[in-house]
């Protein structure tokens, strides 16, 4: 079932959340994500000083393992991967 346009997430503009396409991308690659890979996940960027509360919002709904990205939204990241 293909979702709705309206539905699907777009990677957001934030130049600061471009150097994280890639890791996002990569840890969808199995299509879930472990609470072992959340917390390593979160733990590392946490650290992330260059983040504001609203790219960390926005990075956190890319990493909620009860919502994985369809695979619409995959082939959307990929795109924005190659055309960086």
């Amino acid at each position: 079932m293909s979702p709705d346009a309206e539905t699907l997430r777009r990677w957001p503009d934030s130049p600061a959340l471009l150097p994280l396409l890639p890791l996002v991308h990569s840890a969808w690659a199995d299509g879930v994500l472990s609470p072992d890979e959340v917390r390593a996940f979160r733990g590392e960027l946490g650290e992330l000083g260059w983040l504001d509360d609203d790219d960390r919002r926005e990075l956190d709904g890319w990493l909620d393992p009860d919502r994985p990205p369809h695979p619409v939204e995959i082939a959307d990241l990929e795109e924005r991967i190659r055309s960086v």
